[in-house]
């Protein structure tokens, strides 16, 4: 999970256009399968991501899953991710 995760990086990275059907549904996958680990566990490993990957998975999740996500995550990380989060939302 951990490599598909760095290669959907590394692809976003090297292409600045939308993303394809199958990088969003990878995403999506990923998504579901945060939403299905602890809370605690999840937020371990979003710490590790970068903030514009961070952010793009959260925002895939259920309110409830990212709220409690976003809660375990260090405060200042958690209040990074919610600057960037609002900024998306308001574009």
């Amino acid at each position: 999970m951990q490599r598909r995760l760095r290669e959907q990086q590394q692809a976003n990275e090297s292409n600045n256009d939308a993303p394809t059907e199958s990088e969003q549904e990878l995403m999506n996958q990923i998504a579901r399968t945060y939403q299905d680990m602890s809370a605690r566990n999840a937020a371990a490993i979003v710490e590790q991501l970068r903030d514009n990957l961070a952010v793009e998975l959260l925002m895939k999740l259920p309110n409830d899953a990212r709220a409690s996500i976003m809660g375990k995550i260090k405060p200042t990380k958690a209040a990074r991710l919610t600057e960037i989060m609002s900024r998306a939302r308001n574009r």
